[in-house]
């Protein structure tokens, strides 16, 4: 399947988090935040591109909030069977979390930076990872760091002495 720009994990990750989300909200008649939700992959679409399975999984997630334009667009796409016979499309859950993270970085208790690093790094990559991001860092030059508070995939928060 083609994709204007090719897939990442992290499209895989919104595709499924969107069914897994869709299908619960509209279960808790949450109807907001399912066509919220539906909102943003949709904006992903629009940057990213869509391939035919996506598609079809997103006609199926939108048919019971605009059933009779889901019905026309299921069919332009050649399908001869009503969209509102599909099975509901299904999440794989494996695929709800990505390998990595953004880990927030303060200095003193404000944010200062963020970095994007695999999923439980060791706190010592993490420190120094941190350490090296650029607006960070010129927070930490001529200071000294008292101590820091490490939490894991989140956050880091440099304690640094005052002058």
């Amino acid at each position: 399947q083609e994709r204007i720009i090719n897939e990442t994990q992290a499209d895989e990750v919104l595709i499924n988090n969107t069914i897994k989300k869709v299908t619960e909200d509209i279960g808790q008649f949450k109807f907001n935040t399912a066509i919220s939700q539906m909102m943003i992959i949709l904006n992903s679409f629009e940057t990213k591109g869509i391939t035919m399975d996506e598609y079809s999984s997103f006609l199926r997630l939108l048919a019971p909030f605009a059933p009779h334009m889901t019905e026309e667009l299921w069919h332009k796409f050649g399908n001869t069977t009503s969209v509102h016979l599909q099975a509901w499309p299904q999440y794989d859950p494996t695929k709800l979390e990505s390998d990595s993270v953004t880990i927030s970085i303060q200095v003193n208790g404000k944010l200062r930076g963020t970095i994007e690093c695999g999923r439980d790094l060791s706190e010592d990559s993490v420190l120094t990872l941190s350490k090296e991001e650029p607006n960070v860092a010129k927070w930490l030059t001529e200071t000294e760091i008292i101590k820091h508070v490490y939490v894991a995939n989140k956050l880091v928060n440099f304690v640094v002495k005052n002058n």
